[in-house]
Order: C-alpha cells, then structure tokens, then sequence
C-alpha cells in the first residue's frame, strides 16, 4: 500500500550517494510491516487452526517486529539526517497520506504480539507492549486524519492521479477499533477495558464519517480522471483497506459489547460493509487486470495486494464466527491463501530488488 515509485528522482536535498537511501525512507515503507504484519494477525483469526498454521504466524509476526523496528530507526534517521528532504515528502501531496502507515504498522505488531508474543515473552508483557503500541498509533492515527486526511478533503485534487492513496490517511482509526477491541478482552481491569472499547467505537464512528466522505471523494475523482495507470494501478486496493478493517471492528466491536442487541447490530453493519468490499474487489481487479496487460511495473505500490486483502481475511473470519456459517468459514479460508502467496510474491519481489540496489526510490 504505498505511493507510487516509479522513477529514481533526485531527493529534495539531492544527497551524496553514500546517504542516499536514507533520503528516501519515507512513510510509505512501513507498509512493509502492515503486510507482513497482517498475514500473522489474519493466520491466528483464521477458523480453522494447527500448528503448522501457528508456526507460520509466529515466524511472520517476528518479521513484522524485525522490519518495523529496522523502518522505524531508518526512518528517524532520514528526518535527522535529510530533514529538508523528510519535510518536502511530508508536503507532497500523496506521500503525506502515507503518514497513517506508522500508525496501522505500529497496531498490527501490537495485536500479532498479543496474539503470539505470551509463550515467548510472557503474557504481562506481550499485553503491556500490545497496549502501548495500540495507543501511539491512534494518536499518530487521529492526528494524521487531522492534519491530512481532513485537509484533502477542502482540497478534492489533494493526492494527484492516485486517488486511492488519500485513504491511507484516514483509514487507521478503523485499525485503531479493531485492535482495540481484540486488547479489551485481555484486560482483566473491566474500568480500563472499558475505556478502551469506549475509544475504539469513537475511533470507528470517526472513521466511518472520514473515511466515507473520503471514499466518495476518491471514487468521484477516478470517475472524473480515470483510474490509476502503471505502477499506481495497485494503490485502487486500498480503500479495500477500510471495507475489511471495518467489517472486523464492528463484529468485534459488537461482540465485546456484552450486547445481544448491539452484537447483532454489529454482525449486521460488517456484512452491509462485506457487500461494499466485493464491490471493491471488483473494481481493483478489473483495473489491476487492465494495468498488467499494459504491462505493471514492480514498485512498493505492490504493497497494496496485502494488507487490504488480510482485512478482508480478518473481516470474513470474524463473520463467519459470528453466524455460525461455514462458507463465510470457507471464504476466509481461500482468501488467506491468496493473501499468503500475494505476500510471498511481494515480498521476495522487494527483497530481490533492494539487493539489486534498483528498487525505486521516490515518487
């Protein structure tokens, strides 16, 4: 899920060649972690279980945390070192979208530690770390659909021909109320689990209100402009990205209620959000189709098969588990399977090509 990249552009403060890739560890790179990150939260949901399926989230869920901390220190670095070039990026018009990916990063590493993490590390701290990752990316969530996301919107061409990269800013409260929800049922302390659950239903009713107007804008946009072409063409999976995470946030959310009423009213919004999402999914691969007949270049916009895709996993999942029914089970389970081999590809693809040293830099 990240912006397009197609061409080795200059850095703003065109850095000697020694600090180069450094100038260019951008935001959207830590949707890196949300893919991988993803595979293992959407694993340990998936209806059916063994230990095979649970040796490969654990071994995914260390990679996310290994790759989130080395983004992490590279990008810190990038602002301390090219800090001309860091906030010309955080003024682009579609890079500056790409600041809710720390965010959705630093909470899928969260829930796959609370997930994962207690056999290994213990399960006070495999809580403890989920907690406080869960609360550093809403509030880096909350304020980059701030400062961004409701900026785009006074400004409908904010985002450029990749229209879809405007979502990126305003889909990470509805992380936020997924992963919160799933915190809420470790917390014995019902006054904090409580308060957390408070903030995740406020952090999906925000979402659905800016992430709507948002899709709305992007869709209007791409029925007036086109969709996006070449190497943006994967970028139009993103919105996906809000589909599933709120069909997951609001079964979850429904079901940790303690309601009958509102469980229901929940299961009811995420299948009203799963005929959206098919929606979607039908849009993106009919202009996915059409880009790689024309010939789809690899780029870290390649990123966009994977993390909307595990929400859809997580979504169906938890919809399944909510009524009981066996080909929503089944659906999950095929669709795991195409997420795990989009990963795959993906992520062999960006290792070859940062060997190589050829994997484009900058937009």
């Amino acid at each position: 899920m990240t912006a397009s990249m197609t061409t080795r552009t200059a850095s703003p403060t065109a850095p000697a060649p020694t600090t180069a890739r450094l100038a260019h560890i951008t935001p959207n790179w830590f949707t890196t972690v949300m893919g991988t990150g993803i595979v293992a939260v959407a694993a340990a949901q998936l209806p059916v279980g063994g230990h095979g399926l649970r040796l490969l989230g654990t071994a995914l869920w260390a990679a996310s945390v290994v790759v989130f901390v080395a983004v992490t220190v590279a990008f810190a670095l990038h602002w301390h070192r090219h800090r001309d070039a860091a906030r010309a990026y955080a003024r682009h018009a579609t890079m500056a979208h790409f600041y809710g990916a720390p965010a959705m990063a630093a909470m899928t590493v969260g829930a796959g530690t609370l997930l994962y993490a207690a056999p290994i590390v213990g399960a006070t701290t495999a809580l403890l770390t989920d907690a406080a990752l869960w609360a550093a990316g809403t509030a880096v969530g909350v304020a980059t659909l701030i400062v961004v996301g409701v900026g785009s919107l006074r400004r409908p061409d904010r985002g450029g021909p990749a229209a879809p990269t405007r979502m990126m800013s305003v889909v990470a409260p509805t992380v936020s109320a997924s992963t919160g929800a799933l915190l809420a049922t470790h917390i014995a302390n019902d006054a904090v689990a409580h308060l957390i659950l408070v903030t995740a239903a406020v952090m999906f009713a925000t979402a659905l209100v800016a992430g709507g107007a948002t899709a709305v804008a992007v869709f209007r946009q791409m029925l007036r402009t086109g969709a996006p072409l070449g190497a943006a063409a994967p970028t139009v999976w993103i919105p996906l990205g809000m589909m599933g995470q709120s069909i997951t946030a609001s079964v979850a959310l429904g079901a940790a209620s303690g309601s009958t009423g509102l469980h229901s009213l929940g299961v009811g919004v995420g299948v009203i959000f799963a005929g959206l999402a098919a929606a979607t999914i039908a849009v993106a691969i009919t202009v996915t189709a059409r880009a790689a007949l024309r010939g789809l270049p690899f780029s870290m916009t390649w990123w966009s098969f994977t993390f909307p895709i595990g929400t859809c996993v997580t979504g169906a999942s938890a919809l399944g588990k909510a009524t009981g029914s066996v080909a929503v089970d089944g659906i999950a389970v095929g669709v795991f399977a195409a997420l795990f081999v989009a990963w795959a590809v993906v992520a062999t693809r960006t290792a070859v090509a940062m060997k190589r040293g050829d994997l484009p830099a900058a937009p």
